[in-house]
């Protein structure tokens, strides 16, 4: 079977980079199944020599500004034509026998095009789309419904939909969807990229870790992602424990000035180590000589992610601290595979963490349990096998 594949994220290895390396972990996946793969991401962004050539006048560039609050919204959906005439010619040239697309926000271009060639049509719907661009970005005007009615009619559209959590499929069950085609597909780790070895030597010196207890967060730096519980964490750990250090692994997000001034402030710069970005291909290096790893994600209302880095630190094997929400409490089971916690309650996952700091045993068997959850249960084999049945099902039908 031949797939081809259309995505329409900007920043790929920036802002959208969890999204990305979802996609293209579960296509590599399906394509160990035996099918043919083609991949088009239509909206990536340029690279610096590219856009350097791009950049526009700063008369254009005010001009924009002005009038890019009202004009966003009939912009994005004239933006169908474009995507229509490029879908239109891919689909000619690849001849494939199914089309796979990502829901964006205006976007029905693939609605149109599968039902003019009489394609069968899968939506991945990563995230509740509209309630992120509702949520996040207010400064458009927009017309009442207009969003929401273009995503329902998607939803309805499409053969059948993949989505990464409960969640997100009973908020579009919740806009009308069938839930009898929404298929929950979580994110995984590759069992084969990131496996229990020993800690890396290089990094353990470069870093000068020999012999310390190594608590490790990876993602960027937004509120979202527990940045005021992980302070809270850092300076009741550090002020108790003395063979404790953090290792940090991220960047950007509108608490990383925050947090390296928190850690300024109370004296912590020899216990805090800011690694900044890394290629997720090195992530399991990163991972390796953690020992204990966090997810101290806040209370929020609308829990619907299903966190790349919580399979990640189960697929090296570590103990995993996490927040008892969402997605997360499918996954880890108290004391069995990690610790879960109330995310209020930032002082019991200190306590947690002190119990993991001075039982090395108990830290390995949560890590030793929590791999053989990642082989049997969340690998990107398997994920890819969920996908390639629903395939099969829409092509067969």
């Amino acid at each position: 079977m031949k797939i081809v594949y259309f995505n329409y994220l900007y920043d790929l290895y920036e802002g959208a980079i969890g999204s990305t390396i979802k996609a293209v972990e579960l296509l590599n996946a399906l394509e160990k199944q035996g099918y043919e793969i083609k991949q088009y991401w239509l909206n990536a962004k340029p690279d610096v020599g590219q856009l350097e050539s791009q950049l526009p006048s700063k008369a254009k560039n005010n001009l924009k500004r002005l009038f890019d609050r009202y004009l966003h919204e009939p912009n994005q959906i004239a933006k169908n034509l474009k995507y229509i005439v490029k879908e239109m010619a891919i689909v000619r040239k690849e001849k494939p026998d199914l089309v796979i697309s990502r829901l964006d926000v205006y976007l029905f271009s693939t609605w149109f095009v599968t039902r003019f060639y009489r394609i069968p049509w899968i939506i991945e719907a990563d995230s509740a789309e509209v309630y992120e661009y509702r949520k996040f970005y207010t400064h458009y005007k927009k017309l009442p419904m207009v969003d929401s009615l273009i995503e329902r009619f998607n939803i309805r559209a499409t053969e059948e939909v993949f989505v990464v959590s409960n969640l997100v499929k009973k908020y579009y069950v919740d806009q009308g969807g069938d839930p009898r085609k929404i298929h929950v597909i979580p994110n995984g780790a590759d069992e084969e990229k990131i496996t229990p070895f020993h800690k890396n030597e290089d990094l353990l010196e470069q870093y000068r870790l020999s012999g310390e207890i190594v608590i490790g967060f990876i993602g960027s730096f937004h509120y979202w992602h527990g940045i005021d519980n992980l302070m809270q964490i850092m300076k009741a750990i550090l002020q108790t424990e003395n063979s404790v250090k953090f290792l940090l692994v991220g960047s950007g997000g509108v608490r990383e000035k925050d947090l390296h001034e928190f850690v300024s402030k109370n004296g912590f710069q020899n216990s805090v180590i800011f690694a900044g970005l890394v290629p997720h291909e090195e992530m399991g290096k990163y991972v390796s000589i953690m020992d204990i790893v966090l997810a101290p994600y806040p209370y929020l209302d609308f829990f619907y992610f299903s966190p790349m880095k919580l399979y990640e630190y189960m697929a090296a094997g570590k103990a995993v601290v996490a927040s008892n929400i969402g997605q997360i409490a499918e996954v880890i089971q108290n004391r069995v595979n990690g610790l879960l916690y109330d995310p209020d309650r930032v002082d019991e996952m200190v306590s947690g963490i002190k119990e993991l700091v001075e039982n090395e045993e108990f830290r390995l068997k949560l890590g030793q349990n929590a791999r053989r959850d990642i082989e049997t249960k969340h690998s990107w084999t398997m994920r890819g096998k969920e996908l390639s049945k629903l395939c099969e099902k829409v092509v067969r039908d």
